[in-house]
């Protein structure tokens, strides 16, 4: 059973840039759209091609829940509408770029390079200076992927600072290796530091099946000790239903995560509760609820995170 391309998505999110809190949602780990690997997950490229999109505006609204304690005024209330992330699309529906912002202003520019196929075979990432303009005091951050004949990535490798390719002994790079059923089996991350006596050094996940492929165990090892295990079980599609970490050096679990899903297989909901204090005391557990639109196109994400809601609102062109 091959995984949808989508699922690399889910474990490679990240987060939106915190570059201060006056904002109440800019502390809260959004499951932002932001992920090298796949963004087809999000914008459907038949529906995009179809309605003729060229780009989408991620907007930010966010609502605080009344205190219960009415004496509680660590974060003001209020409502904000403010756009976060811009994303164009080529003539195929496939996203080709996309720019964040803060503060009504660009921050980040992100480039995503295809193929025929149109996998993104390069991410190209560079800040944009004061006046809105790329920035040429930072270089650009660029990372190649290479892809097996299943539309799968089987490496992924980030270039030096200047652009140019290192041999893989001197580079930052993954490898991922699957079995015939298109089911991971190992993966392998290699890490250089020429400063260090010893410059090289691996972190190595191991995957293994049961329940017919439907439950995943994954072994991190960094060198030879164990330090995280993780579960993920699976629909009959080979969608995410839980995933639940145990994070072996603290001796306690790490996070669990469940996914919910309507009945055309699109994601409703995903709530996650972690034992990790993220920057924002006390918000280390949140959820996000997903809306579409007649069209099944994503116009809403609800995120909810201690007594805050942040909402993301997509607005197509």
């Amino acid at each position: 059973m091959r995984k949808p391309g989508w699922l690399v998505f889910l474990f490679f999110t990240g987060s939106f840039s915190t570059m201060s809190q006056d904002r109440i949602c800019e502390c809260s780990p959004f499951f932002s759209p932001l992920a090298a690997a796949d963004f087809e997950s999000l914008f459907d490229p038949s529906l995009i091609r179809s309605k003729k999109i060229i780009e989408v505006n991620v907007y930010v609204a966010s609502v605080q829940k009344p205190n219960r304690n009415k004496g509680d005024t660590s974060v003001k209330a209020g409502n904000q509408k403010y756009i976060k992330e811009l994303f164009s699309f080529n003539t195929d529906g496939y996203a080709v770029h996309s720019r964040t912002f803060y503060s009504g202003r660009q921050n980040h520019y992100y480039l995503f390079k295809r193929d025929i196929k149109n996998n993104i075979v390069q991410l190209v990432s560079q800040f944009f200076d004061s006046d809105g303009k790329l920035s040429t005091d930072s270089k650009p951050d660029i990372t190649d992927y290479t892809f097996d004949e299943y539309g799968d990535i089987v490496k992924r490798k980030k270039r030096a600072a200047n652009g140019t390719v290192l041999p893989d002994e001197k580079s930052e790079y993954t490898t991922t290796e699957y079995n015939n059923q298109g089911l991971k089996i190992k993966e392998t991350t290699h890490y250089y530091w020429d400063w260090e006596t010893s410059p090289h050094r691996f972190n190595t996940t191991h995957y293994s099946y049961t329940n017919k492929g439907k439950t995943e165990t994954a072994k991190t090892y960094d060198g030879k000790k164990l330090v995280l295990t993780t579960t993920t079980n699976y629909d009959d599609m080979g969608a995410p239903l839980n995933i639940s970490s145990f994070n072996h050096l603290m001796n306690k679990p790490a996070y669990k995560k469940v996914f919910k899903y309507d009945s055309v297989g699109r994601l409703i909901k995903y709530t996650a509760s972690s034992d990790d204090n993220y920057e924002c005391p006390g918000r280390g557990n949140y959820s996000n609820e997903f809306k579409y639109s007649a069209d099944g196109l994503l116009i809403e994400q609800r995120h909810t995170f201690s007594s805050t809601v942040c909402i993301l609102q997509f607005e197509y062109k």
